[in-house]
């Protein structure tokens, strides 16, 4: 009987109390982990590319660093935010690239409106 207790308490979701009980229990890498990657998507849509490239790929690189690190050695819900998190991070981190790569060909593209508009 307890075992049927215990499989279904599980896969019951957690409530609001227990996921709050649950994050104060996560090591404090997955915390480092988290904000690095919260810090990389702030400076992707909010500073544009004013912030220069090499000094975002050393915070996205850390925040996956220590989130894989922690997979390793968590369980529950503190594996899902990092496995949940590693993936956002790649997401954002491509989605960046896409957006620098399509700016530089606007900028190509201009240039080459303005020299055939001085014949060169």
């Amino acid at each position: 009987m307890d075992e049927q207790q215990t499989e279904t308490t599980q896969t019951e979701p957690m409530d609001q109390k227990q996921a709050m009980e649950a994050i104060k229990t996560f090591n404090p890498l997955t915390f480092a982990g988290v904000g690095l990657i919260l810090l990389f998507v702030i400076l992707c849509f909010i500073g544009g590319l004013s912030i220069r490239w090499w000094l975002m790929v050393p915070v996205a690189v850390a925040g996956v660093a220590l989130l894989m690190k922690q997979k390793t050695e968590s369980t529950g819900l503190e594996l899902q935010v990092c496995t949940y998190g590693i993936w956002a991070m790649v997401a954002v981190f491509l989605l960046r690239d896409i957006m620098m790569a399509h700016q530089v060909a606007t900028v190509v593209d201009g240039f080459s409106d303005v020299m055939n508009n001085f014949n060169f």
